[in-house]
């Protein structure tokens, strides 16, 4: 659970899990890197990212790895 971003399963594309604040403004996406047989994260243009934030993406990188 992150105390400032919400990740959303794309359900029409499985490997695809997009990444918002809690207000709701889209900053990226994960996604499923098939090159390097793992999950990346994506940024939108012009985001910026607290210590915390970059925390909680890695951590949620990790659990989808993991799956």
């Amino acid at each position: 659970m992150s105390k400032y971003l919400k990740f959303y399963d794309m359900s029409d594309c499985p490997k695809v899990v997009t990444v918002e604040n809690k207000k709701g403004d889209f900053l990226g996406y994960i996604e499923y890197y098939s090159k390097w047989k793992q999950f990346i994260f994506k940024p939108e243009d012009y985001t910026n990212f607290s210590v915390e934030c970059l925390q909680d993406i890695v951590n949620k990188i990790v659990e989808l790895n993991k799956s």
